[in-house]
């Protein structure tokens, strides 16, 4: 860590560093785990991000964790202890390996009942789909404009504009470009069977890095990319990059609010990794494009 990053560090947290190693930070930033002098281990982020979003995210998803906690378990997310533009520190958060299944069998009751949230302080003439404000997964700002569809929110907030950036950059030619554009005209037909459902609160970029387990159950959340949507984005994104057993989805089912069929969850499971393997995309490079090509097939053909 730099000579000057490590001091107002120090400053801003009234502490020293006494150690520091550093961490996988994603694409946007240098990351650190760091040992403090009053006892404290914080995680430094430092860098091109959207630290001062990411602080709000951490806060609403740490009282929303609150309020779903159970005696037999409790999750929640880091507390922040600064954040401005370019920096952010927060509580590191201990986490290892998952002893057994019930650890998987309580992290999908606790995602069933974070998806129960209903948004709330919305009017009904506002919309229910979005958040009240605009979050970041990773560089990529999603626009959260509210909507009382929810096919017409993921079509026009996420898949059209994603799809176009993701032209304008070459990572997508323009023959799989109009093949997403087809496919974002026919999720109102795709999910007719969905959009009567109402909105639950969705982590937004759920994948196994960013659930924190500890032994036999989740002890925290971490960067979530948050909006009001269909619970279902989040399984989708887990079934795109699997690394749970079926206790984990099987457990899910069994404590979600609405019965969930499996050919709904299927073709949930498919329309839904569209958007994140746009984002793949963008981010990583056209890899992604071959597995976007082949969901995109068996609905557009």
């Amino acid at each position: 860590m730099r000579l000057a990053l490590r001091e107002r560090v120090e400053e801003r947290l009234e502490a020293s560093i006494t150690s520091e190693r550093a961490l996988s930070g994603g694409c946007l930033s240098l990351c650190m785990r760091a040992l403090l002098s009053d006892g404290r281990e914080v995680v430094i982020k430092h860098g091109d991000g959207y630290f001062l979003l990411e602080e709000r995210m951490l806060s609403d998803l740490r009282n929303a964790l609150s309020g779903i906690a159970r005696t037999n378990f409790f999750c929640t997310s880091p507390r922040v202890y600064y954040a401005d533009s370019d920096m952010l520190v927060m509580e590191w958060i201990a986490h290892g390996r998952v002893r057994n299944s019930k650890a998987y069998e309580q992290a999908g009751e606790l995602l069933a009942r974070l998806h129960s949230l209903e948004p709330t302080g919305l009017e009904n003439d506002a919309g229910f789909f979005g958040f009240a404000y605009d979050t970041p997964l990773g560089k990529l700002m999603q626009d959260n404009r509210r909507s009382n569809s929810w096919s017409d929110f993921y079509r026009t907030r996420r898949i059209v504009p994603l799809a176009e950036r993701c032209l304008s950059t070459g990572v997508l030619d323009s023959s799989l470009h109009r093949q997403v554009l087809v496919f974002s005209e026919r999720l109102d037909d795709l999910l007719s069977g969905r959009c009567a459902t109402r909105a639950s609160l969705v982590h937004g970029d759920l994948w196994s890095a960013n659930m924190l387990f500890d032994g036999d159950g989740l002890r925290a959340l971490i960067d979530p990319a948050l909006y009001y949507g269909d619970g279902l984005v989040d399984l989708a994104m887990l079934r795109l990059f699997p690394a749970f057993d079926e206790s984990f989805f099987s457990s899910y089912r069994a404590s979600i609010v609405e019965t969930i069929d499996s050919s709904t969850e299927r073709l949930c499971m498919d329309v839904y990794s569209v958007y994140p393997l746009l984002v793949h995309c963008l981010f990583f490079g056209s890899g992604y494009c071959e597995p976007l090509a082949r969901v995109l097939h068996r609905y557009v053909g």
